[in-house]
């Protein structure tokens, strides 16, 4: 017995598309929200254009990430430096921008703060364990920016802030593909090539 079949390629290529990186899908009321995760889970700064500045770069380490096996170390830095680390984003419909962080730094004068278009949104010092800091993000081009910066003297705890497993807004994906009928016979085996 043969059966023709219609399918959307587009339907199945973006459900391998989802697999194949570092996406996570879930069903969402009339679709698919593909979230896109920032994990570090690549050992480096390699999954998006990260822009690395200041007084010494962030880094990439395997130290006590929130999940996984890597987050993102600010750099190491002295008094009265910073570092910072930053990603232009296209934002495709407004969303939840999400992250986790963590801070060993000098109480009230040691800060990791967190901008939105060089629009402070929040800043955090002292001793916070791995928290949730989660904010809604307008559409459109914004840039991401975590800034450690230290004040004219005293050190206290590490010295340090962590961040890990950001999960930013959708972005849009342009992507077209066309298909033929394809044709199965019962029993036999289908593959699709690209």
């Amino acid at each position: 017995m043969k059966l023709n079949l219609h399918f959307s390629a587009l339907i199945f290529v973006f459900a391998v598309f989802i697999a194949a990186s570092s996406m996570q899908a879930q069903s969402t009321k009339g679709g698919i929200k593909a979230d896109i995760i920032e994990d570090f889970e690549t050992g480096d700064f390699s999954q998006f254009d990260w822009q690395l500045s200041g007084n010494s770069n962030w880094s990439v380490v395997d130290a006590s990430p929130y999940e996984g096996l890597f987050c993102a170390r600010s750099g190491i830095i002295t008094h009265s430096q910073s570092t910072t680390l930053e990603l232009e984003y296209e934002v495709y419909a407004e969303d939840v921008l999400s992250f986790w962080y963590k801070v060993s730094s000098e109480n009230n004068y040691d800060y990791l703060t967190f901008y939105i278009d060089n629009v402070e949104i929040d800043a955090w010092a002292g001793t916070v364990p791995w928290t949730l800091f989660e904010y809604t993000v307008p559409v459109g081009t914004h840039t991401f920016k975590w800034v450690y910066d230290k004040d004219g003297s005293v050190s206290s705890g590490e010295d340090a802030c962590w961040i890990d497993f950001i999960t930013f807004p959708p972005m849009q994906i342009e992507a077209f593909f066309t298909t033929d009928t394809v044709a199965i016979c019962k029993g036999e085996p289908v593959q699709y090539f690209d």
